[in-house]
């Protein structure tokens, strides 16, 4: 890592030191097993705002939860919207709040369309898409080219859309060229015999009740990338966010092979849910065995699980 991005780490951490205090402790939680092979903490919808002291509380508070694991966390997913307005001082305040807390081997960011200005204007995506890239690349040290990508973890591979455009403010525009590249990551997916992880801000149409059946919420493309999902031979986790509709039963659904996994808000309050299952700092810890995904809902601020979520469990395939 350069000197400029460490030195930008170090003065962000002071800054959001700061703003956002850290007192007392909570409860730490462990896997289900032993065995695990992958641990991931899934979180969406960050919304960090520079004036907004709501969300530096909740994203400190449930960072904190996150990091309170008794067996270190391989990844932490971001399923996108980040940032409000995809303003510089907001992804400095949003970076410097992770860099604190942070303890992952592995940092993977999806963006979401306030990532890119919440704005109708080519012209103000090309900007803020940029940004978000430079961003990510300076404080997590990585070196990605577009709003799409893929990292393998421990032999998992992790697969990022990313809307091509924003013309519409909501729907996640996805070219063909997009899809036919995702299809060669979930090729090479399949030739392991292992699932894949496909996170993407957007929820597909139809898989999470009623919100995803909202027009504002679909794909671009919406079939063909699920028939990418679906043929490509593997099992699949479609990772999204978006909808803020808190934790309720059209959070999981399967069908097939492919699980579709729509998380909360992080710091937000939510929609379509109630107590605890609609508060901010809620998310979700994946735990990947040889046979099985688990996945864990829990209430990070509070230290709590949230009963009848916090053990989903979703058979892995041995065909091919």
């Amino acid at each position: 890592m350069s000197i400029i991005s460490l030195f930008k780490r170090l003065i962000a951490i002071v800054c959001t030191s700061v703003l956002f205090v850290s007192a007392g402790s909570v409860a730490q939680y462990s896997p289900k097993s032993d065995d695990i092979r992958l641990n991931v903490a899934l979180l969406s919808d960050v919304h960090m705002e520079s004036n907004n002291m709501d969300c530096f509380k909740n994203f400190g508070s449930a960072l904190k939860g996150v990091f309170s694991t008794g067996k270190e966390l391989n990844a932490v997913v971001f399923a996108g919207d980040c940032t409000m307005n995809g303003q510089g001082t907001e992804w400095f305040d949003f970076y410097g709040m992770l860099c604190r807390f942070n303890k992952a081997d592995n940092v993977i960011l999806a963006f979401g369309n306030h990532d890119f200005g919440f704005s109708s204007s080519h012209e103000v995506y090309d900007k803020l898409s940029q940004r978000a890239i430079d961003e990510y690349n300076s404080y997590m040290n990585k070196h990605i080219e577009n709003v799409f990508y893929s990292e393998v973890i421990k032999g998992y591979r992790f697969i990022v859309l990313g809307t091509e455009d924003n013309y519409d403010n909501e729907t996640a525009y996805i070219t063909d060229k997009q899809i036919e590249w995702l299809k060669g990551e979930l090729s090479a997916a399949a030739n392991t015999g292992m699932p894949a992880f496909v996170i993407n801000h957007n929820v597909i149409y139809g898989k999470h009740g009623e919100l995803s059946n909202d027009i504002n919420r679909i794909s671009n493309n919406n079939g063909k990338l699920n028939d990418a999902l679906t043929m490509c031979g593997t099992d699949v986790i479609y990772i999204s966010g978006h909808t803020r509709m808190g934790v309720t039963k059209d959070s999981v659904t399967t069908q097939g092979r492919v699980t579709y996994v729509n998380l909360p808000s992080v710091s937000q309050n939510n929609k379509k849910a109630s107590g605890i299952y609609a508060a901010a700092t809620n998310g979700c810890i994946m735990e990947v065995y040889d046979d099985s995904i688990i996945l864990r809902f829990r209430c990070f601020g509070s230290g709590q699980w949230l009963d009848g979520y916090e053990n989903i469990v979703i058979p892995i395939s041995n065909e091919q």
